[in-house]
């Protein structure tokens, strides 16, 4: 009887597995994804399986982010076709003032209806310890409506408790107030959620795991921070709400990262993308989106690009951004992430660009806040060594910034990460600058870094220990599905 059971449950997983790797093979995803999840099915028996269909399955080509698409483009069609008569009247000046780096607005616009917008200011803001104070003082002054989506949100936290407490109070002045967190990065408990919504706090989840609709789906999250505050003010970047994110004199752990504050028309795009994502994880209508798209005095300010990318894109937009950057460069890539584990496009982009006389400096941790992680990013140093690529690892703590300035004149920030689960899994957002004072200002911060980093030699690093070197490799192999 026992061996009737275990032959027929082999079976059973045999039939599974055979299933499982038809429909991984038909899914016609990158061939080294594809190689990565047959590799784990076969090599992981049932843990293989786990982590594919917990991980692995790919929502794009469900009916909801089908729809989810059609819905966004209907919803601003008209605020589309005023910008594309727009672009095509200012084509000469847009090309006098960017130069080479011209054809990046229509790229821009094209791939992910990217407005380019010229009447901005722009701060940058280094770590949780500057950009908190701000962004309180900015809730405080809110005066209309108040717009927060992060992807970690720690409602329990020292930060997140004034954050809920500002917005509470604002909500009981009368003063629209949406908040929208992701349900797998963040903690927010019940209570609060219900202090929330007593004070009357609109409060939604994005694709929440404990409905039947998205059980045990991790991937496809809202890994957004962004803040709109009555139309005028946003906040973007790298920067959750959590109090690690605060570097005291009790933190643990240094934590660095970046996060800016715009002021101008840059702002309405930055609401925009709000409101898809709100739509999406309530399915409600709401009032026109001109309500909340407040007038503002800045006029000739600074160039900015919003450009943000989810699930149910026509391509990987920020993806096609960052290639087109690196590849227009002429003298100088700077690049700084937590994670750096490149698809093909932009690895090849790097070492050509490299290659060619660019000068290309990648910055990214000396220990991640993720072993395997870790690995995967460190078996690309060899490649990048060889091809004139300086690597450099941050000693000083978890860098968490995701920033790139080209040739001085161009840079960009978000939240989005030099890996897959960014490019084409997670709802992303970065604010490109097409500004050189601005630019200068990030590379000075990018050569700060620097000074609390380890510049690596292809010498010195190949003498390491053949156990890392065979973690990397191992880790290599299944970095697509990180």
């Amino acid at each position: 009887m026992k061996h009737n059971i275990v032959f027929f449950i082999s079976i059973i997983y045999i039939a599974l597995l055979v299933v499982t790797a038809v429909r991984i093979i038909l899914e016609n995803k990158n061939p080294l994804k594809t190689h990565s999840y047959l590799l784990v099915i076969i090599l992981l028996p049932g843990v293989g399986l786990l982590i594919y269909y917990f991980f692995g399955v790919n929502l794009r080509k469900e009916k909801i982010f089908v729809e989810k698409e059609k819905i966004d483009l209907a919803f601003i069609q008209d605020y589309l076709n005023q910008y594309q008569s727009d672009l095509q009247l200012h084509r000469n000046q847009i090309e006098e003032r960017l130069h080479g780096k011209a054809r990046l607005p229509y790229l821009f616009f094209n791939n992910s209806n990217s407005v380019f917008t010229h009447n901005n200011q722009i701060d940058f803001l280094h770590n949780g310890e500057n950009k908190f104070p701000v962004l309180l003082d900015a809730l405080a002054k809110a005066k209309q409506h108040i717009h927060i989506e992060y992807y970690i949100f720690y409602g329990m936290d020292n930060i997140g408790q004034k954050i809920i407490d500002i917005i509470c109070s604002k909500a009981k002045e009368g003063i629209e107030v949406r908040l929208l967190v992701d349900s797998f990065g963040s903690k927010l408990p019940g209570r609060l959620v219900n202090l929330l919504v007593d004070a009357g706090v609109e409060v939604a989840f994005f694709r929440p795991l404990w409905s039947p609709k998205y059980l045990t789906k991790s991937n496809y999250r809202d890994h957004r921070k962004i803040v709109v505050v009555d139309g005028k003010t946003g906040f973007v970047g790298g920067i959750n709400v959590a109090d690690y994110y605060i570097n005291t004199a009790q933190t643990k752990k240094y934590w660095a990262d970046l996060h800016c504050r715009i002021e101008g028309d840059a702002v309405y795009a930055l609401q925009l993308l709000f409101f898809l994502n709100w739509r999406f994880a309530t399915e409600k209508e709401f009032a026109p989106l001109q309500n909340y798209l407040s007038p503002h005095e800045i006029r000739q300010g600074i160039s900015i690009s919003i450009m943000g990318c989810n699930a149910s894109g026509r391509s990987p937009a920020i993806m096609d951004a960052y290639f087109s950057m690196i590849t227009t460069a002429v003298k100088e890539v700077l690049i700084t992430t937590p994670y750096f584990i490149p698809n093909e496009a932009i690895l090849k982009a790097i070492l050509v660009t490299a290659k060619s006389g660019v000068q290309v400096k990648l910055l990214m941790p000396k220990v991640s806040d993720g072993h395997m992680v870790q690995m995967a990013c460190l078996s690309y140093v060899e490649q990048l060594l060889e091809n004139n690529v300086q690597v450099f690892l941050y000693k000083k703590g978890m860098i968490h910034s995701k920033y790139m300035v080209v040739d001085e004149e161009l840079c960009t920030l978000g939240t989005t990460n030099l890996d897959e689960r960014s490019f084409n899994i997670n709802s992303e957002v970065n604010a490109f600058v097409f500004d050189r004072e601005k630019s200068i200002e990030l590379k000075k911060h990018f050569e700060n870094d620097l000074l609390y980093s380890e510049a690596l030699d292809i010498e010195t690093w190949n003498k390491r220990s053949a156990f890392l070197k065979l973690q990397e490799s191992v880790f290599r192999m299944v970095a697509p599905l990180l």
